[in-house]
């Protein structure tokens, strides 16, 4: 079930619980116009896309490296958890950019400079965001994944299992995709076989958690 979070009006606060953390927005300088009457209808968010959204504004591009500014303290409040998981990821990439595997653009997007990395199985692609990681698989690729996962009984995944589907990943994508999925890969095998009709999955890798669309 995906957790969503309501918008109250006229410049109140509310939490909501993301993962391990809290998340705080002042919903009427983001939501709102400052003139805005408090008769305004609430509006429902997602959670982490939220977090995306709030933040993106305040991810920076420095000598080819990512960083997050801290002056998104002004408008929102996120927990120490949430933006560790953020800072680390970040970390992760810009050694990536250390090692001349990635180039970080203007624009956040990831670039991939090893062509090794970029060649995937016939029925899974995969594309680095600043926020983590998208994969999508076909419906062969989707229904072996999950039985995978849900043959883990709880152990973390590893570079050995993305690899039959990712051929040499780099590391950033191993790490990420592992980080997420945590001991829950029961768990997401399962919302894996519940969403692929047929036609496979998109796995969004967030730093907030995986998230599971149809194709």
């Amino acid at each position: 079930m995906k957790k969503t979070m309501k918008i109250v009006p006229s410049g109140l606060a509310f939490t909501t619980l993301i993962g391990s953390g809290a998340y705080t927005v002042n919903a009427q300088s983001i939501y709102q116009p400052a003139n805005q009457p408090d008769t305004v209808q609430a509006t429902s968010v997602q959670t982490d896309e939220e977090i995306i959204k709030a933040l993106t504004p305040y991810v920076e591009v420095k000598d080819g490296k990512i960083y997050l500014n801290e002056d998104y303290k002004n408008s929102v409040t996120i927990s120490d958890d949430v933006i560790s998981n953020i800072t680390e990821y970040m970390s992760e990439l810009n050694k990536s950019v250390d090692a001349g595997e990635v180039v970080i653009n203007e624009d956040l997007t990831v670039t991939e400079t090893n062509k090794a990395f970029t060649t995937a199985s016939s029925g899974t692609s995969y594309k680095l965001h600043w926020w983590g990681v998208t994969m999508t698989m076909n419906n062969k690729d989707a229904t072996e994944f999950a039985q995978t996962l849900q043959n883990t009984g709880g152990a973390t995944v590893g570079a050995a299992t993305i690899s039959r589907f990712i051929p040499s990943p780099p590391t950033v994508l191993v790490s990420t995709i592992a980080g997420v999925i945590g001991g829950a890969g029961v768990s997401l095998g399962n919302r894996i076989d519940s969403k692929n009709k047929g036609k496979g999955v998109k796995i969004e890798f967030k730093i907030t958690g995986p998230i599971v669309y149809s194709r």
